[in-house]
Order: C-alpha cells, then structure tokens, then sequence
C-alpha cells in the first residue's frame, strides 16, 4: 500500500497528460485540469484524516475503497482516476463520521454493526440499514468536501455516488436472499 504523494500523483498525471495530448490536446488538458484539482482535494482530504489519525492509502488490489475503523485507515484503489479517488475517499470518510458521531448504532440498528454476528445478510432489516447507512456515508462525504473546499464536481460526484449505490440497491433486491422479519 501506499500513501497519498502529492509529487508522485503529479507526476503520473504529467504522464497521462503526455499519451492523452498525442489524441487531442485540448481533450488532454481539459483532463489534465480535473486531475489536478482532484489531486489537491485529495492532498486536503488525506491531510484532513491524518489530523483524526487516520491513515489513506491506496493500493492496486482494492476494489474501489474500504473503511477499517480497528485498523483506522481508508483504503482506496490506486487503479482509479484521481477525480474517483477523492470521491471514494470521501465517502469513505463519510463511513468514519458516521461511527465517530456515536449515533451509528441507534441510526442503523441492524447495519454493518450486525456483521460480527454470523451472516445477517439474508435478512431484509440488515440490508435495509446496511443501504440506509451507505446514502448517510455519501452525504457526509459530500458534506466534508465543502467544509474542506475540496474542488469537485457535483454531477460527477453523484454520478459516481448513483453508480455505488446501484450496486448496493441490487445486493439488497437479489431474489431468494431477503428474509422477512
């Protein structure tokens, strides 16, 4: 894993800067532009964390992005633009608000806090909080983003929040795994 360096993302955006400008320049800088925004909102992110003592990192294996509240750190995939990256991190960190506000228990009775007890993922108030607490996580996210200045895109931070939340809405509807309660 590694951690976030402003002077290593600036140099692999320089690179992609390169090849892109081979296919059209005013498209390259134009990408170029987003990236580098992105990367200094991550620089305000990642600095932001590390004042709460949270480590992000990020590595080649992981899918898109994690929160490990015993390990305090957020992983997110080295494998994703650096636009993505802010975002997962994020939302990510949204997931670090929500257990840090001490609520998370009484706003998600039966969310990922139930993971501890055997798989509870046949169970529909499982999924139901476990959904409920992802749109809370990407509220959050986007609500530290402002705090912080972070410049993001707001059509691209929902497109991308729409994108994950898609994925969870069909974990939570796939037939034959609900258990009413």
């Amino acid at each position: 894993m590694a951690p976030f360096d402003r002077s290593e993302w600036l140099r692999r955006a320089r690179v992609r800067l390169a090849r892109r400008a081979a296919v059209s320049r005013p498209a390259a800088e134009e990408q170029h532009a987003a990236e580098y925004a992105a990367i200094l909102g991550l620089e305000a992110v990642v600095g932001w964390a590390k004042g709460r003592g949270l480590s992000v990192d990020f590595h080649p294996k992981v899918e898109t992005g994690r929160y490990g509240a015993e390990a305090r750190c957020v992983e997110v995939s080295s494998r994703i633009t650096p636009q993505k990256q802010l975002v997962i991190a994020l939302h990510e960190l949204g997931h670090y608000l929500i257990q840090v506000s001490g609520r998370a228990a009484d706003l998600f009775p039966h969310g990922y806090n139930r993971i501890d007890e055997g798989n509870p993922s046949r169970d529909a108030l499982h999924k139901v909080d476990v959904v409920a607490e992802e749109f809370d996580a990407w509220r959050r996210g986007w609500n530290l983003a402002r705090r912080l200045g972070a410049p993001i895109d707001r059509e691209y931070f929902d497109t991308v929040r729409s994108e994950y939340l898609k994925s969870y809405f069909r974990w939570a509807l796939r037939r034959g795994r609900v258990r009413d309660t």
